[in-house]
């Protein structure tokens, strides 16, 4: 979640919020909302391809505009990277029989561990 103060009057989806209010912006309920995505709670890498045709709104996981995270597009080189080489070299198996819910806290992570098996290919 992050929090930020207006500067200005804004619209949003036809509500008015006055400069001075205090919104919180969650980029994990937008990710989930079912008004902005289809089927919001599964799993579907394949939505997220045509990335610059969506509204900002819609998904945010950087933030948007002056206060972006600026270390989105090293982070973003460093993932691509970390996934090819793991699945370039390992057969990946998931344990768990179910994937855990969600913990959020200054951080979302899972409730419980993830266990997964590595077998060299």
């Amino acid at each position: 979640v992050t929090i930020r103060t207006l500067h200005r009057d804004h619209n949003v989806c036809g509500h008015n919020i006055p400069a001075g209010s205090t919104v919180w912006l969650s980029p994990y309920t937008a990710a989930r909302h079912p008004s902005l995505w289809d089927q919001p709670d599964t799993f579907n890498p394949q939505r997220f391809i045509q990335l610059k045709e969506l509204p900002k709104c819609q998904y945010f996981p950087f933030m948007t505009g002056p206060h972006e995270c600026s270390g989105k597009h090293l982070v973003l080189m460093e993932f691509k990277l970390v996934v090819f080489h793991t699945i370039k070299r390992f057969k990946v198996e998931l344990l768990n029989e179910t994937i855990p819910p969600p913990h959020m806290s200054i951080t979302l992570h899972p409730s419980k561990p993830i266990m997964m098996r590595l077998t060299s290919v």
